[in-house]
């Protein structure tokens, strides 16, 4: 049987710690190093980056530099453009500087130039084309017919409506006494008229697209001007529509003639139209419409003999270009000719719209797509009533 001896087995174990240590120390020196050759490549990244930032900051240091040179330069080599005020200020200052010196001296004066200012424009580049950009004066007949007619509203294509005509029989006084009698029969004067709602339209063709993008006031200026045609037509139907489908029924054949014979000057029986025909009627005129040289007739209305202008108190007035005659006001328009009027109770008319003026663009009309060309239409839907017709009276229309 053998033995295990003490000293063997403590300088086994000796020897075995002595290979781990020397292991291990070789495991960390070879750990170490790794890492230290991170660092040391980190380092000399900081530092190359560093080296960056200064090359950065140098160029953009020198960059400064040549700009500033630069300005300088440019400053001290070009000419400096003057307002022609100080050109001006500067030639004398410089031609006469003795005079206006003497002149300081000796208090007799000084030579003062007024600001002239001349555009100043730097270097006069950019002037290829000027555009006006402001907007173009739109003209426009002051009065139209809308403006005194009431405005009614409906959703049908066909309006009905009571028309006064003449009554039929009357009431009469009635006895309470036997043998009784009947009552009188009368009908009141209604009856009802229809009108066909109809369009009025119109359309722009081939707006370049260009135009509205290069002139900025040009979309609404061609809204207004399609407006304005608008209410011409619309005016045009108003008044002298004759009924036949597309065409309105207009005033002038739903109103009746002058009936006077008493008086002949064209002031006189439009007073006698409004006091004693019209109120006849029991209207109550309220507007007047003449001609644009009509107008100015009355206002310039001279007296033979003075030379004065004749406006006789209360019967004519003149505020703020509102003209008043007996007590109506007074409108006058292109569409009529001189010795023409129409007086009335315009509450008995009314013009009631379908559909209220619609502006709409359109890019897909025929070739607008392929030529960038652009449609605007403008369009209504509307038709006139008048309730009584001898409530308007017309003067010097066959």
């Amino acid at each position: 049987m053998s033995t295990i001896d003490i000293k063997e087995i403590r300088d086994a174990v000796e020897d075995g710690i002595q290979v781990l240590k020397k292991d291990w120390s070789s495991a960390r020196e070879a750990d170490q190093k790794s890492f230290d050759d991170k660092v040391e490549n980190v380092l000399t990244e900081v530092k190359e980056l560093s080296k960056v930032k200064d090359n950065v900051d140098k160029l953009q240091k020198d960059l400064n530099t040549a700009i500033v040179e630069m300005k300088e330069s440019n400053s001290s080599n070009q000419p400096k453009h003057k307002s022609f005020s100080q050109a001006l200020a500067d030639s004398l200052k410089d031609g006469h500087a003795g005079l206006l010196k003497s002149l300081e001296t000796n208090g007799q004066g000084q030579i003062e130039i007024k600001g002239f200012d001349y555009p100043n424009f730097n270097g006069y580049e950019g002037f290829v084309t000027e555009t006006r950009q402001q907007m173009y004066g739109l003209k426009d007949d002051p009065f139209h017919w809308r403006q005194i007619i009431p405005l009614g509203s409906t959703s049908k294509q066909i309006i009905e409506y009571p028309k006064e005509v003449e009554d039929i029989g009357a009431p009469e006084p009635w006895e309470d006494v036997s043998p009784r009698k009947s009552k009188e029969d009368f009908t009141p004067g209604i009856t009802m008229a229809s009108n066909k709602i109809e369009w009025i339209a119109g359309i722009i063709k081939e707006i370049p697209l260009s135009m509205l993008e290069d002139l900025p006031w040009l979309t609404s200026f061609l809204n207004r001007r399609a407006y304005r045609a608008l209410l011409r037509a619309e005016d045009k139907q108003l008044l002298s529509g004759n009924g036949t489908s597309p065409q309105l029924s207009g005033l002038l054949m739903n109103s009746v003639a002058y009936d006077g014979t008493e008086y002949d000057l064209f002031l006189e029986q439009i007073i006698d139209a409004a006091e004693r025909q019209i109120a006849d009627n029991e209207n109550d005129a309220n507007h007047i419409v003449m001609s644009n040289a009509d107008k100015v007739g009355i206002i310039l209305n001279k007296a033979l003999g003075s030379g004065d202008y004749n406006l006789p108190a209360g019967a004519i007035g003149y505020v703020n270009g509102q003209l008043n005659l007996s007590g109506l006001a007074l409108h006058s328009t292109r569409q009529f000719n001189k010795g023409q009027a129409l007086v009335g109770d315009f509450r008995e008319t009314e013009f009631i719209i379908r559909s209220a003026p619609v502006l709409k663009w359109f890019d897909q009309n025929k070739d607008d797509a392929e030529k960038n060309q652009l449609m605007l239409r403008i369009e209504e839907r509307g038709g006139l009533a008048v309730y009584d017709e001898k409530a308007l009276v017309k003067i010097g229309f066959n």
